[in-house]
């Protein structure tokens, strides 16, 4: 079993953050991870960027949490994006129909420079 854990590392000039996550999302790592997500949505972050590199399994409550949170930013104008998922999460995600609300990308860099394209492009509407 891997050790679930997180890292938060936010680009100073915008309310965007990059959250790297590290081993199993099971049933007691769902409510760290909704905690986590939680607090990070309440310092006002608005896009939000989920490295997934790292993780070996998902239960159906923590996409769930995923889903959840990421509904949330879209109501404030946010958005999030998961990037760089082992072929069996990436499975699971499309079969779950979460590609429809969540955009995924094959890797970080790509993930980061659209979120920050896509804040830019709300900033300059406003």
């Amino acid at each position: 079993m891997r050790e679930f854990k997180y890292e938060t590392r936010r680009l100073q000039d915008r309310p965007l953050a990059v959250f790297t996550l590290q081993g199993n999302i099971d049933s007691v790592a769902t409510y760290q991870l909704n905690d986590a997500l939680g607090t990070l949505l309440d310092s006002k972050i608005s896009h939000l960027v989920v490295d997934m590199v790292r993780v070996g399994y998902v239960n159906s409550e923590g996409w769930r949490v995923l889903l959840m949170r990421a509904q949330q930013l879209k109501q404030h104008n946010g958005e999030m994006r998961l990037a760089d998922m082992a072929h069996d999460l990436m499975t699971v995600f499309r079969s779950l129909g979460l590609s429809e609300n969540i955009t995924y990308h094959d890797n970080l860099e790509d993930a980061l420079q659209a979120s920050i394209t896509a804040f830019d492009a709300t900033q300059k509407s406003r």
